[in-house]
C-alpha cells in the first residue's frame, strides 16, 4: 500500500509518501504564501526522486486541521482534485494528531504533548496528547483558547507552537518548547493515511472539508504551475 501525504496547514509546505513499512520520501519548504505555487511541483519532484508515478498510489491523505485556513484549503482541494482524476481514495488526517505522531518520535521519552497554534485574534488552537508507546493519544480535544494562563504543566510535557517566544515569557516551569514548523511533515500524514486507509476510514470527495473551528471568508485557491 502506498499513500501520498499533503500538509499545508502552516507555513510549510510538504509532501511525503509512506507504506505500511513507514514513510519512504518527503519534500518540503517553508514559506509563507507560496503553496498554491508549489505543491504540485514537489509531489511531481517526490515522485521523481522515488521513480514512482501517480498511478501507484494507493490513497491520497491530506491534513485537514486546524491550522491556516487558505493552507488547508489548498492542500483539500489539491487531494481532491487529484483523487477525482487518478480515482483514488481520499483520507483526511487531523493535523495535531499528526504533529504528536511527529514529536513522540523525536522525543520518546516525553509524556505529553501540548499543541498550540495561533488562531490570530488573540485566540489559539490547542490540543493535548498523550504518548502510548510512541502512539498518540488524544485527551483534549482541538478546541479555540484565548486564556492560556489556566493551564497546567509537568517537566515530561513538552509544547509545541509556532509562538515559542511568547509562550516562554508565560511559562515559568523548565518545560521544552519547540517550533510546530519542525514536525508539519507530509509523510507522517501519510503514515496516518496508510493505517486510516487499511481500517476503511476514508472521506467523500464530495462533503470532505477542514476542521474549521473559527468562522473565515472563504475563498477557494486557485493551484498556480509554473
Amino acid at each position: 500500500m502506498l499513500v501520498l501525504g499533503i500538509e499545508t496547514s502552516t507555513d510549510v509546505c510538504s509532501v511525503g509518501l509512506a507504506t505500511e513499512q513507514g514513510a519512504c520520501g518527503k519534500k518540503d519548504i517553508r514559506e509563507s504564501r507560496i503553496h498554491s505555487e508549489k505543491i504540485l511541483i514537489l509531489i511531481k519532484e517526490l515522485l521523481i526522486s522515488e521513480k514512482l508515478g501517480l498511478n501507484r498510489l494507493d490513497g491520497i491523505a491530506v491534513s485537514g486541521g486546524p491550522g491556516s485556513f487558505t493552507g488547508l484549503r489548498i492542500g483539500m482541494s489539491t487531494a481532491k482534485g487529484l483523487c477525482y482524476s487518478l480515482s483514488k481514495a481520499l483520507v483526511v488526517v487531523n493535523t495535531f494528531e499528526a504533529i504528536a505522531l511527529s514529536v513522540f518520535a523525536s522525543f520518546p521519552e516525553i509524556k505529553r504533548a501540548i499543541i498550540i497554534e495561533d488562531a490570530k485574534q488573540g485566540e489559539f488552537y490547542k490540543a493535548i496528547y498523550e504518548n502510548l508507546n510512541g502512539s498518540p493519544i488524544e485527551i483534549l480535544s482541538t478546541r479555540v483558547e484565548s486564556n492560556l494562563n489556566s493551564m497546567s504543566y509537568t517537566e515530561q510535557d513538552i509544547i509545541v507552537t509556532d509562538k515559542v517566544d511568547f509562550l516562554k515569557t508565560k511559562i515559568e516551569k523548565n518545560i521544552s518548547i519547540v517550533n510546530i514548523f519542525e514536525y508539519c511533515r507530509g509523510d507522517v500524514i501519510a503514515e496516518l493515511g496508510v493505517s486510516k486507509l487499511k481500517k476503511g476510514e476514508l472521506s467523500s470527495l464530495n462533503n470532505a472539508e477542514p476542521l474549521y473551528l473559527k468562522n473565515f471568508k472563504i475563498k477557494d485557491p486557485v493551484l498556480k504551475v509554473s
